[in-house]
């Protein structure tokens, strides 16, 4: 063990790395610590070498004795883990602050300086930013959307972001006598961070740069991909137990469950399940199960997205042959249709009406319906055919109301404002145009036909040759009991123009994308002698074109 100069100031960051057969992960890990940007007078780094054999202690005791007031090395047996020697850097931590690294990972050079100013700034007990997956490794991006002084547990995607890789002030930790469970074989960080932060009184997120750089290894040995479910299962159960030790029941201990059902159980269901035997299949149900049910509540429930519930409430009535189709079904539709069923909105699955299944397991909560709609919606066909609108395409939607689908056309007040974006409607003024839509239903919980034609009589003859263009935004609308969701429809591409001629008015119809890719429609109503100018022109200039485009002059009956 090296030991730091006794005299020296006491620093800003308390950077502690558990160290075991890293190499050759570890020296960038090394350099991107000690060229961090913060300098070496505010940083402590405490290394804890848990009896690695590739040679990763040496280099620590070269780095150490190359930096003794700044570098510390502990050596010891191996633990199984991370655990022990993460206290063990958190006994002779010294700053302020303390920040845990993996020994396969390194930081980007401004981060600890970066976290430090605005952990002080903000009064946060524990502060982190975007941290990113390098060579493969996944991580979840939820909680790196934006900056944020104040998250919690039930504000924010917090319960997805359950790793030490955090900076925590050092007088929370010590004060709450916050550390590793050592009986954890893995997952001994998640029950330390869910303490520390039920404790701390600010927490904070930053987005403005990438902090923290998560490496997967080449043979993937910082993984478990080798363990067994049985395993597997045991460590996430106990993992959930040290949870179960330091939060009380309720919305917050609902909140972090959300994530280890919605996570580490559904991998059970979804990758392990289709691949074992008859009785490992039953055996597998019957401790997911058991699981499920110590912790399910109905705020658990409330929480759980729709495929999660699906699949935990057909484990749980012992459903094998339906859930491994609706696993199957779930692997090949990542946004499977939607389905409104008496102003109720579910997510389509197998099984989805039978009598063995609750209707309630398929109920599309929580989410967002609307923004699952626009995702799944795609023109195929957009033209102005004599006096009416049609359009043709696909929406992953089913319903059982006649006009379940309609279309219609929303006044847009001037060429600078764009269409709105997706929305629910609860009090909106009827349009000037709308009409149903005709729906029919995919095969097998595939996205259904739409087609759907709106005459645009009435909406030509309130357009005034002084007004100059007016402009619709061309929106299709599902209604629903609690309102009405709103989805503009996506262009693409298109674009047409139409010249359509009453006895005594002419209107230019044009149909084109707006700067967001919305679909628009614009119309001016043109002086007759104009509009026969124009016309003739074009004719004369593009015969070809014209005749190629259909683009006629359309009479309309008054």
């Amino acid at each position: 063990m090296s030991e730091p100069d006794p005299d020296r100031t006491a620093p800003d960051v308390t950077v502690v790395i558990p160290v075991y057969n890293a190499m050759p992960y570890l020296r960038r890990c090394l350099d991107s610590v000690l060229g961090q940007t913060i300098g070496l007078d505010r940083l402590q780094v405490v290394a804890v070498d848990d009896g690695s054999s590739d040679g990763g202690g040496d280099l620590l005791d070269d780095v150490a004795a190359a930096c003794p007031d700044v570098f510390t090395v502990l050596h010891q047996p191996n633990s199984g883990g991370p655990a022990l020697p993460c206290n063990r850097g958190l006994e002779l931590a010294t700053g302020r602050w303390v920040y845990f690294l993996g020994a396969d990972d390194y930081l980007s050079p401004t981060s600890l300086a970066r976290l430090v100013d605005r952990g002080d700034a903000w009064g946060s007990d524990v502060i982190f930013g975007t941290m990113r997956g390098e060579s493969g490794r996944f991580v979840d991006q939820r909680m790196y959307r934006r900056t944020r002084r104040d998250i919690t547990f039930l504000d924010s995607p917090l319960p997805y972001a359950l790793s030490n890789t955090k900076l925590f002030r050092r007088s929370l930790l010590d004060e709450h006598q916050i550390r590793y469970a050592l009986d954890l074989r893995v997952g001994s960080d998640q029950p330390f961070t869910v303490e520390a932060l039920i404790h701390a009184r600010r927490v904070s997120v930053l987005n403005d740069q990438v902090y923290y750089h998560a490496v997967k290894r080449d043979d993937a040995s910082n993984i478990t991909y080798t363990m067994d479910w049985r395993t597997r299962l045991a460590d996430i159960a106990d993992v959930m137990a040290h949870i179960a030790d330091v939060v009380e029941p309720g919305p917050l201990r609902d909140a972090v469950y959300t994530r280890h059902f919605t996570w580490e159980i559904s991998k059970l269901l979804t990758r392990d399940l289709p691949t074992l035997a008859g009785t490992e299949q039953y055996d597998l149900l019957t401790s997911v199960t058991a699981l499920f049910e110590l912790y399910d509540t109905p705020g658990l429930d409330a929480r759980l997205g729709p495929r999660t519930r699906l699949r935990l409430r057909l484990a749980q009535t012992g459903q094998l042959e339906l859930l491994l189709k609706v696993v199957g079904y779930q692997r090949m539709h990542r946004k499977p249709p939607l389905a409104v069923r008496d102003g109720v909105v579910h997510l389509w699955s197998p099984g989805l009406g039978s009598w063995s299944v609750d209707p309630r397991w398929y109920v599309f909560s929580p989410g967002k319906p609307h923004l699952y709609l626009a995702a799944s919606l795609e023109l195929t066909a957009a033209q102005v055919i004599a006096d009416e609108l049609e359009l043709v395409g696909r929406i992953g939607l089913t319903t059982d109301r006649a006009d379940g689908l309609r279309l219609a056309l929303m006044p847009l007040a001037d060429d600078r404002d764009g269409p709105p974006g997706t929305r629910i409607l609860t009090d909106e003024p009827d349009p000037p145009a709308e009409v149903a839509a005709t729906l029919t239903a995919g095969d097998d919980g595939t996205a259904s036909e739409f087609a759907v034609r709106l005459p645009l009589v009435p909406t030509l003859r309130t357009t005034r040759i002084d007004e100059g263009e007016q402009r619709y935004s061309v929106r299709l609308r599902v209604p629903v009991t609690t309102g009405c969701y709103d989805l503009p429809v996506p262009a693409g591409d298109r674009g047409q123009q139409r010249i359509v001629r009453s006895a005594l008015h002419v209107w230019q119809t044009t149909l084109r994308s707006d700067r967001t890719g919305a679909l628009v429609l614009s119309i001016e109503r043109l002086p007759v002698a104009r509009a026969v100018r124009a016309w003739t022109r074009r004719l004369r200039r593009e015969p070809d074109a014209v005749a190629a485009r259909s683009t006629t002059i359309h009479r309309l009956e008054e």
